[in-house]
């Protein structure tokens, strides 16, 4: 029965997991060019989150480095990894929890937001 239970626990915080992979990942909905680049979307908001001003509309922060590399183009800008996230965070709030890997065709917001990018 309690192995049971550790099972279920266990299964719950990997769903938790999967779910912040997926949000983290929003931006490669933009452009493929961002998959796998989930740390440094975390990074750069934990780094807004303390250094808002460092928010660049055009790009990335002057100072911000990731892996040893200043801001390049292979890096999602700054606005396109918040729209990305609150997107991504709209559709599934409004269609339910979506795996970004099982959509066949993106949704309403990603497709409206990559439509005025």
């Amino acid at each position: 029965m309690k192995e049971q239970a550790d099972i279920l626990k266990v299964s719950g915080i990997l769903d938790q997991l999967k779910t912040l992979f997926d949000i983290f990942n929003a931006p490669s909905l933009i452009h493929m060019k961002y998959m796998n680049l989930q740390m440094y979307t975390i990074k750069r908001l934990h780094y807004l989150g303390g250094k808002p001003e460092d928010y660049n509309p055009e790009g990335s922060g002057r100072d911000f480095v990731y892996q040893g590399s200043l801001w390049n183009e292979g890096f999602p800008s700054d606005p396109e990894m918040i729209s990305s996230i609150f997107c991504y965070l709209l559709d599934a709030a409004y269609y339910g929890q979506i795996p970004l890997q099982e959509w066949g065709k993106k949704t309403y917001m990603i497709n409206h937001l990559i439509s005025y990018s």
